[in-house]
C-alpha cells in the first residue's frame, strides 16, 4: 500500500527499520489485512535477526584492551592529563605507532560518557584534562 511506504519515509532518522515497522503494524492493524499483517511483521523479524548479536571486530577488541589500561593508568596514578599526555604517559598508547589525539578521544569518549562516566573532564583555561577522581 501506497501510505505504508509514506509512512517510512517521514517516520524519524532515528528509529530502527524494526521498530518502524511496528510502528506501522500498530498504527495500521485495523486498515491492513491479515497477508499485509504477516509481511511486515515477517520483515521486522527478519531484520531483528539479521542485525542481532554480532561478534566484536578485531579492532573492538583492541580498544578495548586499550581503553582498560587508560583506566588502569588514571586509577593508579589519579593525574589529570590532556590528550597529548596521555599519548605520552600511558605506555599503551606510547607503544601505539602514529596514535592520533583523535583515537584516544575515540576511546575516553564512552569513558567520560558526559559526566555520567568513570573518566572525568575538566576543563581549565580552555583546556581538557581528564582524570578518574579519587574515592572517598
Amino acid at each position: 500500500k501506497n501510505f505504508i511506504v509514506k509512512e517510512l519515509i517521514s517516520m524519524s532518522k532515528k528509529m530502527t527499520i524494526v521498530e518502524q515497522y511496528e510502528s506501522i503494524v500498530e498504527k495500521y492493524a485495523d486498515v491492513l489485512t491479515e497477508e499485509e499483517l504477516a509481511f511486515l511483521k515477517e520483515r521486522a523479524e527478519l531484520h531483528a535477526k539479521k542485525n542481532g548479536n554480532r561478534k566484536p571486530t578485531a579492532q573492538q577488541l583492541k580498544n578495548k584492551a586499550v581503553a582498560e589500561e587508560v583506566v588502569a593508568y588514571l586509577t593508579e596514578t589519579r593525574e589529570h592529563l590532556q590528550i597529548k599526555e596521555m599519548i605520552k604517559k600511558i605506555p599503551c598508547l606510547a607503544s601505539i605507532e602514529n596514535c592520533t589525539p583523535q583515537y584516544v578521544m575515540a576511546i575516553i569518549r564512552p569513558l567520560h560518557d558526559k559526566g555520567n562516566g568513570i573518566v572525568q573532564r575538566e576543563e581549565i583555561k580552555g583546556t581538557a584534562y581528564f582524570y578518574i577522581p579519587a574515592e572517598d
